[in-house]
């Protein structure tokens, strides 16, 4: 395998894909990334990514400041100070410039599957390109569009190509053959399990997971409602029927409030309880990743949005813009490349960013308090059938224990 990965890259040496990769990192726009610090969350509660509630410090001192501003009261406004990190802070760009200048030379073996996937993808680029414009705007299905962004974006700048797409969809939804409709695919969309998280913590369905260990998201697009891209899902009566749905379409079981949550427009939130319970997962079925901010992204049929979480240093990180897939038509390489060394965070990015920088924890370990245990033993939930309690069957145990354990308020002494 090695040996066909180096013999493979040596073709690539002068060609105009290297030229291709060359200059593109030359002229890469840096970004930064907002270290965030949670106010308040959710995350001890047993809801789903839908219902996850996150308030972000940054946002709630601006709103008190406003209100501070708006009553007169100057005296009561804070400073407030933001701590940002980065490019050259959390990306080897010592690696990434040498890669500039010397292209396909002198790289070391772990770097070298990365760096092909890349190559591959420019030779190919005006392909992917036609396929992914498909998907620009409204009028395509949730589905559809997970599918042929995760054939022809995701999947395509990995080096391991591994990555399962939810599947709970089905009917005209359920894709086996890649929808994107060009003569020239032939690939198969690999369907499985996408469950992250357990019945009494934040949990949910994510709709792609790639490599094991990175968490994809499609949002709607522009004008289009959650409600109307989610109508494709399985029924409850297939899913909790003895025989359930067919076996070519076998779902995992969720319940009526995961539905209901379809509904739900408080994206930033969801991203955010994705983002660290997957962060979690990673890191405890793979203690080598312990120490790595692990992506999520998030992303429309027009750009990107990337997120990262630290869970053993507890650092959270968000991009400081969206990546455009496009650039005035034209697809955006730019975005290509940056999105490409997110998926491959391990050549890219450094490990143990709290242990050099002075950047802001989370603040999500003090919050979930006891829970914290449940979090730190999370594990990949790639099987056939996941149950999540719905937050009603939660409320309705825990009134139960207080009837059973309950103990009489005793009476103040004068």
């Amino acid at each position: 395998m090695e040996l066909n990965i180096h013999d493979t890259l040596e073709k690539f040496k002068g060609s105009v894909e290297e030229e291709k990769l060359k200059l593109a990192i030359k002229q890469l726009q840096p970004n930064a990334f907002c270290n965030f610090v949670i106010e308040s969350c959710n995350g001890l509660k047993p809801v789903s990514f839908t219902k996850a509630d996150v308030v972000i410090r940054a946002v709630y001192e601006e709103s008190y400041n406003r209100e501070a501003w708006d009553t007169g009261d100057v005296g009561e406004v804070e400073q407030t100070r933001y701590t940002v990190v980065t490019f050259d802070q959390l990306f080897n760009t010592n690696l990434i410039e040498r890669l500039g200048e010397s292209g396909i030379r002198d790289l070391k073996d772990e770097q070298k599957p990365a760096v092909l996937a890349i190559l591959t993808y420019l030779r190919s680029v005006e392909f992917h390109a036609k396929a992914l414009s498909s998907v620009r705007g409204t009028g395509t299905d949730e589905a559809r569009r997970t599918a042929i962004l995760t054939e022809h974006l995701f999947s395509q700048l990995s080096a391991d190509r591994e990555y399962v797409v939810d599947n709970r969809w089905t009917g005209q939804s359920w894709h086996q053959r890649c929808p994107c409709e060009l003569k020239d695919c032939t690939a198969i969309v690999k369907h499985g399990c996408t469950a992250l998280g357990s019945p009494g913590i934040w949990h949910g369905y994510v709709d792609v997971i790639l490599n094991d260990n990175i968490a994809i998201s499609v949002l709607p697009s522009p004008h289009t409602s959650a409600g109307e891209e989610t109508q494709n899902l399985e029924s409850d009566e297939d899913l909790h029927s003895e025989e359930g749905p067919p076996a070519s379409k076998r779902a995992c079981n969720r319940d009526q409030a995961a539905e209901n949550d379809a509904m739900d427009t408080n994206i930033p939130d969801r991203l955010i309880a994705e983002t660290i319970t997957n962060a979690f997962v990673c890191t405890n079925s793979n203690s080598e990743l312990s120490g790595w901010l692990i992506p999520t992204f998030a992303c429309t049929g027009e750009d990107v949005s990337v997120y990262l979480y630290d869970p053993k240093h507890d650092v959270l990180l968000q991009c400081d813009s969206e990546l455009p897939l496009w650039d005035t038509g034209y697809f955006c390489i730019d975005s290509i490349i940056k999105i490409w060394m997110f998926l491959n965070f391990t050549i890219f990015t450094f490990k143990n960013l709290g242990d050099y920088f002075e950047v802001e924890k989370s603040n999500f370990h003090c919050h979930v308090k006891r829970k914290l245990r449940s979090y730190r033993s999370l594990q990949s939930s790639h099987i056939s059938n996941v149950s999540f309690i719905s937050g009603e069957a939660f409320h309705k145990s825990m009134l139960c224990k207080y009837r059973r354990f309950g103990k009489k308020a005793v009476k103040k002494e004068n």
